[in-house]
């Protein structure tokens, strides 16, 4: 995964660069190497919490929104349109800061909703070089 080449598209709404800046990310995956790899990667330079499926995500955000970004793989049980709808419930403006990480097989629902909703998204593979760049970015004022 740490090789992995990227199209990031650049996230549009609530995220500008700041040189330097340690970004507090809840990254969710069902894969545990692919998180093992990434707080390898980015655990010194980034604060990353990890979660292994939409439901747990939304357990850790009932008590805790404070993250700049919150990197969801598309495949990881309940990543879904409807885990997006109840983080926009618990605070609009952490959904703005909702990224997709997604392949180009996506289904046509997701594709739906991502263009429906205007959610972010990263293509997969994204290389780790790439992911740390669009990581160096803090929240805006």
């Amino acid at each position: 995964f740490h090789t992995l080449a990227a199209r990031a598209e650049p996230l549009r709404h609530g995220l500008r660069e700041a040189a330097g800046h340690r970004a507090r990310v809840l990254w969710i995956d069902n894969d545990r190497r692919t998180l093992a790899v990434m707080l390898r990667a980015f655990g010194e330079r980034h604060d990353i919490v990890p979660a292994t499926s939409g439901s747990q995500a939304l357990a850790l955000l009932q008590t805790d929104r404070r993250f700049d970004v919150v990197l969801c793989d598309a495949t990881a049980p309940g990543v879904s349109p409807e885990m997006w709808e109840h983080v926009r419930a618990l605070d609009a403006t952490l959904a703005e800061r909702v990224v997709f990480l997604r392949s180009e097989i996506a289904s046509p629902e997701l594709r739906d909703f991502i263009a429906r909703a205007g959610v972010q998204t990263l293509q997969k593979p994204i290389s780790v070089e790439d992911l740390d760049r669009f990581l160096q970015r803090s929240p805006t004022d």
